[in-house]
């Protein structure tokens, strides 16, 4: 059924998620160990409190998009651009909060944080594309574009993995984080290709 395609479809996004940060995390760890790791995983949750926002926001309005893409693809295709505006700026204002932010907030975490601000400036511009990227997700679920979804996804996945083994071993955690944010771009360059694709008749 369509319920169950939707569901599968999301849970897909929470593994491939997981799998995203698990694998860098173990690519870290081999080339230059737990401490390294450590600052990784801290200057990530800051990332992942950030992307609360859009994660709950398009949670809300995904009803509405599904029911557009069947209904109506021209309001699909102008509630999408809208909102995308919106993604769009406040992932850049996300990303300049959390370049100045970090070198306050992880000294209070304890000793040993403090450099944890630099990873983060890296992944800072990763923000740029999670925001909007959550909307993309949600499209192509609406447009009951699954397959071309997973084919996005898997292979984000493939060119993290290439480019952390590239990065990592001079650049450490910053380089994972590199990686990520070129990642999250290839998302949604090749998310936005096909939604423009698939809604052009409408």
């Amino acid at each position: 059924s369509h319920y169950f395609k939707d569901v599968a479809s999301l849970a897909m996004v929470e593994v491939f998620s997981n799998l995203y940060y698990r694998v860098n995390q173990v690519i870290i760890e081999f080339y230059r160990g737990f401490d390294e790791v450590s600052l990784y995983g801290v200057a990530y949750k800051i990332i992942e409190v950030c992307i609360n926002f859009p994660s709950i926001l398009l949670i809300v309005l995904f009803p509405a998009f599904a029911r557009m893409a069947v209904e109506n693809i021209s309001e699909f295709r102008s509630k999408f651009d809208r909102i995308l505006t919106i993604l769009f700026a406040s992932g850049i204002l996300a990303g300049i909060a959390c370049w100045f932010a970090g070198p306050i907030v992880f000294p209070l975490l304890g000793t040993g944080y403090e450099d944890a601000y630099i990873i983060l400036r890296y992944l800072a511009f990763s923000l740029i594309f999670f925001f909007p990227n959550f909307l993309v997700t949600q499209g192509l679920i609406a447009l009951n574009r699954n397959s071309t979804f997973a084919a996005i996804l898997f292979s984000a996945l493939l060119l993290n993995i290439v480019l952390s083994f590239i990065l990592v071993p001079g650049m450490g955690a910053a380089g994972s984080a590199i990686s990520i944010t070129v990642c999250e771009a290839v998302i949604f360059i090749a998310g936005y290709y096909y939604i423009r694709k698939y809604t052009q008749q409408g």
